[in-house]
């Protein structure tokens, strides 16, 4: 009997035990996470810019793009942000209080398939399977209504994927803006582990079969919580070294799911491919006149930096901005490396109006 209960208090302090002790590692959980509780609008370098609205265009297919705008009193210049892949117009909420500052007019457009704009039919958060000469016809779409009697130069600020198609915009529809400033635009992808023409192959046999919808190996709607080397590569990538700015955009998709983009599908990457081989033809890049400044971030491991460099050196009026210690968002990186990419825009912004104006 009492061997019993014996038994029974040493299996009672056992279980009290192990209660504390996943009591206290919840604790300490929580204490660790503390910062991801915060809202991307509690940032102090993220609120809406003042008079900022939303509005919508309709484009000729049916589909709706979202765009957002607001400017300073007698703004100089028009400045239209071109966001990157997954991205949406309030993350750049930050970047656009200081384009206020300057002087400039600012408008921001979600490509189709992300942010406020016409999503996917069956699965929200996946790409829309469209070429990328759609991305672009939206644009000049949109270009043509929005600044049809504009009185003000208009200038291009984009990122990755939004670089990659204002460089396909300034060659196919040349004259219409005045000068480019181009963060790490995607001239190439990353495809790491799997081999890049690995990759090529097997999203071309997708779409041909009928399953270009699919998302890459590794690839799920947001969060991914998927395990495998595909996504632990794409985990082991960062994105930016502030802790701050690093998690804005988590933390837009945590609170407002209608933002939310999955990975990419076998449609997005084979349509990126052909895209990117489309602007490495013999001549293309080389008719591009207008002044383009291009920012190269040294630690990017999302596109290739070496096919901006060489993109740069064949486009007659570019000029190469090398931030050695970036990683892949240039805007969204600490001071003490954004700070020069950010000065070199606006000095690049203020010549091309300044030029327009004499």
């Amino acid at each position: 009997m009492f061997r019993r209960l014996r038994c029974a208090r040493i299996d009672t302090a056992f279980a009290y035990t192990l209660a504390m002790f996943s009591l206290c590692r919840c604790v300490l959980c929580v204490l660790l996470s503390w910062p991801l509780f915060v809202h991307a609008a509690d940032d102090a370098r993220f609120p809406p810019p003042p008079g900022w609205q939303w509005g919508e265009i309709v484009v000729s297919d049916g589909a709706a793009l979202r765009f957002g705008h607001g400017a300073p009193a007698d703004a100089r210049a028009d400045v239209l942000i071109l966001t990157g892949f997954k991205e949406f117009g309030e993350k750049y909420f930050e970047f656009v209080h200081e384009l206020y500052a300057a002087g400039f007019a600012v408008h921001t457009l979600d490509w189709r398939g992300q942010g406020g704009s016409t999503r996917h039919p069956d699965n929200f958060q996946k790409p829309l399977p469209v070429p990328f000469e759609r991305h672009v016809a939206d644009l000049h779409e949109f270009i043509e209504v929005r600044f049809a009697n504009a009185s003000r130069p208009l200038l291009l600020i984009a990122n990755s994927m939004g670089g990659h198609l204002a460089i396909r915009y300034l060659r196919e529809h040349p004259g219409r803006v005045e000068a480019a400033a181009l963060s790490v635009p995607m001239m190439d992808v990353v495809t790491d582990p799997v081999p890049r023409w690995t990759l090529r192959i097997l999203a071309a046999m997708a779409v041909w079969a009928g399953r270009g919808d699919a998302y890459l190996p590794g690839q799920d709607d947001w969060p991914n919580r998927r395990k495998g080397v595909a996504t632990r590569a794409a985990a082991s990538r960062p994105l930016s070294s502030d802790p701050g700015r690093g998690r804005v955009h988590g933390l837009y998709f945590r609170d407002r799911p209608e933002l939310r983009v999955g990975g990419p599908t076998y449609a997005w990457i084979h349509h990126a491919f052909e895209s990117i081989d489309r602007s490495s033809e013999p001549g293309y890049l080389e008719d591009i006149d207008r002044p383009v400044l291009m920012g190269i971030a040294g630690r990017d491991a999302f596109v290739v930096p070496d096919a901006a460099r060489q993109a740069c050196a064949r486009m007659p009026a570019c000029r190469a901005f090398e931030v050695a210690d970036a990683f892949h968002e240039l805007w969204m990186e600490a001071d003490t490396v954004r700070g020069a990419w950010h000065d070199a825009v606006f000095t690049f912004l203020a010549e091309h109006v300044d030029s327009e104006r004499r």
